[in-house]
């Protein structure tokens, strides 16, 4: 097998404004870390070749706050974070290496994804990639309503070219028509937080569960 098609890398999306929320939420206290720092350490628990973590806003604040001794983390800054999130998957492509490439994408605003869910896609994708050479995607679901985080196997460079604005990776998945739905029992797959409501229930819903 070639690198291209072992290597899987992890793309956590944290370079967001924050607008809704007032404050840079990557650092909004979590339990014993932050936020940013809470999704970081649940995505190292899985077998990835690299781990890169896009940040635009406060970069600098945020790397001082957050350290990672993983030696396949890196930080990934994105200057032009303001004009979407397409901007911060571009500068994570140029971070890997090889064609076609495999990678499995995270917010870094979805703390309460369990790691079952991470190693569940994860196996599932890289079974995929020993069997098939057609690009593919594999996501969680819950309920009928898919979530992250998002594995995008065999996928060709330049398609990542596409993207603009703020839609993601939207453009590329309407491409790809093998499709994998995997049922997962986890709420946190959808659990994103954006505002301070939502970070007020992200934080009694953590008390909750530690009580």
């Amino acid at each position: 097998m070639r690198a291209s098609e072992t290597s899987i890398y992890a793309i956590i999306l944290a370079a967001g404004t924050s607008s809704r929320m007032g404050k840079p939420k990557q650092l909004l206290s979590f339990g014993n870390n932050n936020l940013l720092d809470t999704v970081i350490r649940l995505v190292s628990s899985e077998d990835f070749t690299e781990i890169l973590t896009v940040i635009g806003r406060e970069a600098e604040t945020i790397q001082k706050a957050i350290t990672i001794g993983d030696p396949r983390f890196q930080w990934v800054i994105n200057p032009n974070f303001e004009k979407g999130q397409s901007t911060s998957l571009h500068k994570a492509i140029e971070h890997t290496s090889g064609t076609p490439i495999n990678v499995i994408i995270f917010l870094g605003d979805l703390p309460f994804l369990k790691s079952e869910t991470i190693q569940t896609v994860f196996n599932v994708g890289k079974k995929k990639l020993q069997s098939i050479r057609e690009p593919f995607v594999v996501r969680p679901k819950l309920k009928g309503k898919v979530g992250h985080p998002v594995f995008l196997g065999n996928i060709e460079r330049g398609w990542f070219n596409q993207l603009q604005g703020d839609q993601g990776v939207k453009l590329i998945l309407k491409q790809i028509h093998n499709r994998t739905e995997v049922e997962v029992l986890d709420e946190g797959i959808l659990f994103d937080i954006d505002t301070p409501e939502d970070y007020e229930k992200a934080v009694t819903l953590l008390n909750k569960k530690h009580k």
